[in-house]
């Protein structure tokens, strides 16, 4: 019985803290792999003057990319000299000379030193004290010892109480296709042995929204060039997605488009834009519905595309559920559609929408009955909504000032404008309605299926065999929000879900998920958690047993696009792992062939991955796993694409829906979803953040976790390279609300709630609003004085519609630190 970190104190001859020994050692570890690799300077020989000149150490070259949630997942060249990671370059694509898609930060860099990581996990290793201790012991086992302990339990749950009984978890932590979040190894896994999912709620506010209205659309990111205005919404491009900035600042210099940010906080972004726009946390939508009322006020609309290409002709009933077919008695063969309504100007009567062929005769407004029921069009519903949000209304919510609000629907409704949003708004309680609203700005103003304009730029996936994923029926869906219920009762809603065994991969669950000690609690009451991890995590400390896996730059893959990129790229294995790592696929493969289900686990990672992209659809496109093997790289998607440029969204009639009929949740499981709530754009109470909240006296400052160009959720905070630039986290405040507290800039600070407490220095910040406090996310637990981010939020500030994570919906009070 050990405890792994005490043996690797032991071993290194030293008794540095936690904290000094994973800074020192992992920059050692890195150091000696590079100087090891690199070999030693040329000597002369004993002769006099006879030297000789060492023939330089082979080198090769492969490609791979870095897997982490920034949305992009660059392309890196990478170095490998005697079986050591050297170097590391951004890749640049034959066809692309301007280098527009190569990208490539630090981020991506400090994968070399993640996979010289000192805290890698080396070994299996089962747990052989509680999950409750505060220090986890270790002993180190086999793999096989560790397959036969997964089976042994996966196939107890099973007869005790079923499939259901065992589930995985995911968050984003590798956008790989066989390896990652997607549908890979272990959502095959899943669906073969009929598993659980525990679902991620993350951002889920912005891109199931997005998905329900057709709001999202491939969207070549080059086409920025075209737009004449940005509006940076929520989101600090300049720092987190830089090639599109680039873009940008193509188009300003090309076509003098102007740059606005609304934020809160004064970031590199707000920085570099003609006008920052500060705005209370939580009241994005406040101001949407405000632009919106004055575009309506002005008659700046784009009538044209509204009535052609939006929902604005259908007719809504009393119970704000579109009119169909159905509600009229008229039997809806299978497979047909229940088509919706429209009111038909030219015969004055309702018709469905397919039978009105002239858009220009469907009504815009208006009250009419159909068949004694009464109905409205959904765009007098938005401008009545719009117009409870009159300027001075707006400027007592948001704190922007009328003249922004006015300047902002003029250009928004005159100029070709993408508002560039990101999720700086999407982590309120609140954030489906925002999210619709901000769609609905630019459906509204015509912004739409044009270059240079939009909600979002981003690439769709390139193609893959359906039949790959087709290895049986996966269990239930299980929100993140509802764990630790669905832990404690057996119940998701009416739903019996007996959980007793998780299976966490591709994340780290407990540093990045909101509502840390819910997540905390149910790990440790399920009768078995295992954790596929590549380095020691805050999850790890929750793990019965860990399960080493390779890193992303140790393991054959594909980088199928995604949202930034438009080429299928291979993701060569260039080093072997080290120790005893696996990949993802070896594990799955090892279990699943002593679970019975090994027939669709045949071969090795390219096996599969041949499998994967065996389709016709890949071989008329040339990106088969062998065409990538060849060609490294196959553009799927031409620069300029715009998916909406013939004016048909991917909705039922084609059409973009700022009204979302009868709107249904993100993840199902019997919960009704009002639809005055969530079906149009709104502005609705925060759990929290609201200046109306019970809890705003007695904790007066809102406490916000945004992302950092340091890092990417959890991944690289470890990294020593980064700690040269900071080495532990910061609470960014006002000056005004620190000295109102006595905090001085640089003292250690403990901000708190009912929930929870944490302490770290506290940085002055002078372009924060005051009332609001900033610590950049991504930190573990290891790096606070006290306590950790996450334990701040509330898996209870959540909605059931979108399962989204309010990891912003939190408020704190805060004090200078006291030792005891």
């Amino acid at each position: 019985m050990i405890d792994d970190m005490e043996t690797r104190r032991s071993q290194s001859g030293t008794s540095l803290t936690r904290r000094g020994f994973v800074k020192g050692a992992a920059f050692a570890g890195a150091l000696v792999a590079a100087t090891a690799a690199t070999g030693c300077a040329p000597k002369s020989t004993e002769g006099e003057g006879a030297t000789t000149q060492p023939q330089a150490p082979e080198e090769q070259v492969y490609l791979n990319s870095c897997h982490g949630n920034c949305g992009r997942s660059c392309a890196w060249d990478v170095t490998v000299r005697d079986g050591y990671i050297v170097n590391a370059e951004p890749h640049s694509y034959d066809d692309d000379p301007e280098d527009i898609h190569r990208g490539g930060c630090n981020r991506g860099l400090l994968n070399i030193q993640r996979i010289y990581d000192a805290d890698r996990l080396k070994y299996p290793m089962k747990r052989v004290n509680a999950k409750t201790e505060e220090v986890p012991e270790w002993e180190q086992i086999s793999w096989d010892e560790a397959i036969d302990l997964i089976v042994e339990k996966w196939k107890a749950v099973i007869d005790e109480v079923g499939p259901t009984g065992m589930g995985l978890w995911h968050v984003y932590g590798s956008s790989a296709f066989l390896s990652g979040n997607g549908f890979g190894t272990w959502g095959r896994l899943q669906h073969a042995l009929g598993a659980d999912m525990v679902v991620t709620g993350a951002d889920m506010a912005t891109i199931y929204t997005m998905t329900l209205n057709s709001a999202v659309n491939t969207i070549a990111p080059d086409s920025l060039r075209e737009a004449e205005a940005f509006v940076f919404w929520g989101a600090n491009i300049a720092e987190t997605k830089w090639p599109a900035w680039r873009c940008a600042h193509d188009a300003r210099e090309g076509k003098g488009a102007l740059f606005y940010t609304i934020d809160p906080q004064s970031t590199i972004t707000a920085l570099r834009s003609d006008k920052h726009i500060t705005i209370k946390p939580g009241t994005d939508g406040a101001l949407a519905l405000s632009i919106m009322n004055v575009i309506f006020e002005n008659g700046w609309e784009d009538s044209e595309f509204l009535q052609s290409k939006t929902c604005a002709p259908y007719l809504v009933k009393e119970d704000w559920t579109c009119l169909r077919e159905s509600d009229l008695g008229i039997e809806i063969e299978d497979g047909e559609p229940d088509r919706v309504y429209v009111w038909d100007v030219s015969s004055n009567s309702a018709k469905p929408i397919t039978e009105v062929e002239n858009p220009q005769n469907m009504a815009m407004s208006g009250e009419f009955e159909v068949e004694g029921r009464k109905v409205r069009t959904t765009l007098d519903l938005l401008k009545e909504r719009a117009a409870s949000y009159p300027l001075d209304v707006c400027e007592r919510i948001t704190s922007v000032a009328p003249e922004a609000v006015k300047e902002l629907a003029e250009v928004i409704s005159t100029k070709r404008t993408m508002i560039q949003k990101d999720n700086g708004h999407a982590h309120y309680k609140n954030s489906p309605q925002t999210a619709l609203a901000l769609d609905a700005l630019i459906m509204i103003s015509g912004n739409m299926g044009k270059p240079g304009c939009g909600i979002y730029a981003m690439y769709a996936s390139g193609p893959t065999n359906p039949d790959f994923a087709k290895t049986g029926t996966p269990g239930i869906s299980i929100p993140d929000n509802k764990i630790l219920e669905v832990v404690e009762t057996g119940k998701l809603g009416e739903k019996d879900v007996p959980l007793r065994g998780l299976i966490t991969y591709a994340g780290n669950i407990v540093g990045s998920g909101a509502d840390r000690n819910a997540i905390e609690k149910a790990l440790q009451e399920l009768d078995f958690v295992a954790v596929a991890e590549v380095r020691m995590t805050d999850t790890c400390k929750y793990a019965d047993l860990l399960l080493p896996v390779s890193h992303w730059w140790e393991r054959d893959d594909v980088m199928n696009s995604g949202a930034n990129l438009p080429y299928f790229r291979i993701a060569e294995k260039a080093v072997d792992p080290p120790f005893e790592c696996l990949s993802d696929y070896e594990i799955t493969r090892r279990i699943a062939e002593k679970m019975g289900v090994g027939e669709f686990f045949q071969g090795s990672d390219q096996d599969q991955l041949t499998q994967a992209l065996d389709s016709d659809a890949n071989r008329e496109l040339g990106c088969t796993y062998a065409d990538l093997q060849e060609k490294k790289t196959v553009r799927v998607i031409p620069d300029g694409f715009n998916e909406a440029a013939n004016g048909v969204f991917g909705t039922e009639n084609g059409r973009v829906n700022f009204f979302l009929d009868r709107p249904k949740p993100y993840v199902d499981y019997g919960q009704e979803i009002d639809p005055f709530e969530y079906s149009l754009p709104d502005f609705a109470e925060t759990a929290e953040v609201l200046e109306s909240s019970p809890l705003a006296e007695q904790y007066p400052l809102i406490f916000l976790t945004p992302h950092t160009k340091y890092g990417t959720q959890t991944t690289f905070h470890h990294a020593p390279w980064l700690h040269e630039i900071i080495s532990e986290p910061e609470i960014h405040i006002n000056p005004v609300d620190a000295e109102a507290r006595g905090v001085a800039d640089g003292d250690y600070m403990r901000i708190f709630n009912d929930r929870s407490e944490l302490v770290a220095k506290a940085k002055f910040n002078s372009g924060i609003m005051p009332g609001v406090t900033v610590l950049y996310h991504g930190w573990a637990e290891e790096y606070f004085k006290k306590g950790h981010y996450q334990s701040m939020s509330s898996s209870f500030n959540s909605d059931d519609f979108t399962n989204n994570s309010s990891y912003f919906d939190v408020r704190v009070q805060a004090e200078v630190y006291k030792e005891a």
